[in-house]
């Protein structure tokens, strides 16, 4: 994490928007982003798939088949789609988090 940046998750923070298709979910997440002073709020995509274990209870991966992806890509496009057209930051106001 670099110095006077911290990004907040924000405690039984529900997404703000789902997007699925078949059984694949993009679900969008509105977090916290503090740089320096200043906390802003900034948009972040996780994406599963459901599908039913030999018990019949849902359960969730980030696992896809070759058939599935473009049910991930066309997810992650309308969640880009969401993303700008509820623009929360201006471009350049804020530096994205360093992956470790």
């Amino acid at each position: 994490m670099m110095a006077g940046f911290e990004v907040k998750h924000m405690a039984g923070n529900k997404p703000v928007e789902n997007i699925s298709v078949g059984q694949v979910r993009a679900a969008i997440w509105e977090n916290e982003i503090k740089v320096g002073n200043v906390v802003k709020p900034v948009y972040k995509v996780s994406v599963d798939r459901r599908y039913k274990d030999q018990d019949g209870k849902w359960k969730s991966t980030q696992s896809f088949s070759q058939t599935e992806i473009p049910l991930v890509i066309h997810c992650l496009g309308k969640a880009f789609d969401f993303m700008v057209e509820h623009k929360i930051i201006e471009d350049g106001d804020i530096v994205e988090e360093k992956v470790a």
